[in-house]
Parts: C-alpha cells; sequence; structure tokens
C-alpha cells in the first residue's frame, strides 16, 4: 500500500488535474480504513485460539503425510 500512495503523490505532484488525485487518494484512504477494520474484527479475540488450530491442523497434516510415507514404503519393500 506504500509503494501506490507513493505514485499516488509523485502522479499529484507532476498532475496538473488536482481533483483526480486528490479523489484517489480519498479513495485509497477509504479502503485501506476497511481492510484495516475488516482485519481486526476478523482476528477479533479469537487470535490465539485460530493460531493454536493452525498449529494443530499442520501437526495433524504432517502426522498424516509421514504415516502414508511409512506405509508407502512398507508395502514397497515387501518381498
Amino acid at each position: 500500500m506504500n509503494i501506490v500512495r507513493g505514485v499516488i503523490c509523485l502522479v499529484r505532484a507532476q498532475s496538473e488535474d488536482d481533483y483526480c488525485a486528490k479523489s484517489i487518494e480519498d479513495k485509497m484512504d477509504k479502503y485501506e480504513s476497511k481492510q484495516t477494520a475488516f482485519l481486526g474484527n476478523k482476528v477479533g479475540a479469537s487470535g490465539p485460539m485460530h493460531n493454536l488450530l493452525v498449529l494443530l491442523v499442520g501437526f495433524f497434516l504432517l502426522l498424516a503425510v509421514v504415516g502414508a510415507v511409512a506405509v508407502g514404503y512398507s508395502f514397497w519393500s515387501r518381498p
């Protein structure tokens, strides 16, 4: 977002149509405030619980992959 804001400021400084550049900057401000509010509501109080669930899902996925490899190897190495 900082890159977009920098480009807008650069264009605004070189542009003679100040109204257009100002309206784009206002729209970016509204978008950033909505995005910040949405992310704040999404994480909220369940942030640590979400992190724990992601960790547990990753752990069980790792166990499933290791188990599948072990079973595959045992079938592959049969005489």
